[in-house]
């Protein structure tokens, strides 16, 4: 892909930005400043390439715009193979020389193209009316870890799509690419189910809830900048808010007061206590149409179930799980903890 970009101004002094993270190896050939056409920055191409820092398969064709004196430099992208999929271990590495003609970038995935995209924004200077890189540099670059990620936790504080984008828009900036949405929790269900309507009678308020074309919203403008969506739909822990309103019989200690003087006795780590009851039959029936609805919306090989901070004081609430203790008083909680194990 070539696209106008570029002319020489003039030496500058000592260099003064560096992209972040650092690369494994940057080398500044000269200071001859490169500043940009200022045609450059009013093709809408380039502006979703750099300054949104998208990068859409779709988009890799060839453009050329002439300057007003004629001229033509460019950024030629050349990517071994775009089919590589956004998943963990995707090769990001990436090799990016600028000089007084043209920007060259090769990489080996499209992800690759993108971080690169990346480091090129990091490096343009504006000053006096003028956007600038300072000087001739060859990069090499891959990232030291394949999972970067953020945490972002909509189910005890509802974030609405803008913002998760503007969390996107922020990990994109240092190459981030993971975000784990932590979607639910005990005290919010605030993701709609085509399987199970009822779960959204967890959420705050109607216009609190995320619709299906929501996370796709989400997953397609966290693709376009090199980063996974993990969801995390918390079980068999931290489970209340949703089910309570569907089946009630799936959870155990759910009216239980969380807290007590003797941390023994605790039911929960936050209120309000509850936790699936992993006893019951029903449980699974209506994780599996969860599971089942929730994976296919997201685009990720890996779905986060949670898995922590099981209380065994909660399980004394559940009369299946007396039951059982009573019919083998042999067993114990964590003889049915090792059910999940």
């Amino acid at each position: 892909m070539k696209l106008a970009l570029l002319t020489v101004l003039a030496t500058v002094g000592a260099v003064k930005v560096n992209p972040l993270p650092q690369p494994q190896s940057i080398e500044w050939l000269n200071e001859n400043a490169i500043v940009f056409n200022p045609l450059f920055w009013k093709q809408n191409t380039i502006l979703k390439l750099l300054k949104n820092q998208s990068l859409a398969t779709s988009r890799f064709q060839q453009a050329r715009l002439k300057g007003e004196n004629g001229a033509i430099d460019s950024i030629t992208i050349t990517i071994e193979n775009s089919s590589i999929p956004l998943q963990l271990g995707a090769d990001e590495s990436y090799n990016l020389i600028i000089d007084n003609n043209a920007i060259n970038i090769d990489s080996v995935s499209t992800w690759g193209s993108i971080q690169a995209l990346k480091t090129l924004q990091q490096l343009v200077v504006y000053e006096k009316g003028q956007f600038f890189i300072e000087g001739s540099v060859r990069i090499e670059d891959h990232p030291n870890y394949p999972h970067r990620g953020v945490m972002l936790d909509s189910a005890r504080n509802f974030l609405s799509v803008k913002k998760i984008k503007e969390q996107i828009d922020i990990m994109s900036l240092v190459k981030l690419n993971v975000l784990h949405w932590h979607i639910t929790d005990t005290q919010l269900w605030p993701l709609q189910l085509e399987s199970i309507p009822g779960m959204i009678e967890g959420a705050y308020l109607e216009r609190e809830q995320y619709s299906k074309n929501d996370v796709e919203d989400i997953i397609n403008y966290a693709y376009e900048r090199g980063i996974r969506v993990i969801p995390e739909i918390d079980m068999p822990g931290h489970s209340r808010a949703g089910y309570i309103n569907v089946n009630e019989d799936v959870l155990a200690c759910q009216h239980s007061w969380w807290s007590n003087d003797d941390y023994s006795l605790h039911t929960a780590v936050e209120p309000p206590a509850s936790q699936l009851d992993i006893l019951n039959n029903e449980t699974y029936l209506m994780v599996e149409k969860i599971y089942n609805e929730v994976s296919g919306l997201f685009q990720d090989y890996v779905f986060h179930v949670g898995a922590d901070e099981l209380q065994a004081n909660c399980y004394n609430y559940s009369q299946l799980f007396v039951d059982w203790i009573k019919a083998n008083l042999s067993r114990t909680y964590q003889g049915l903890k090792s059910i999940l194990d």
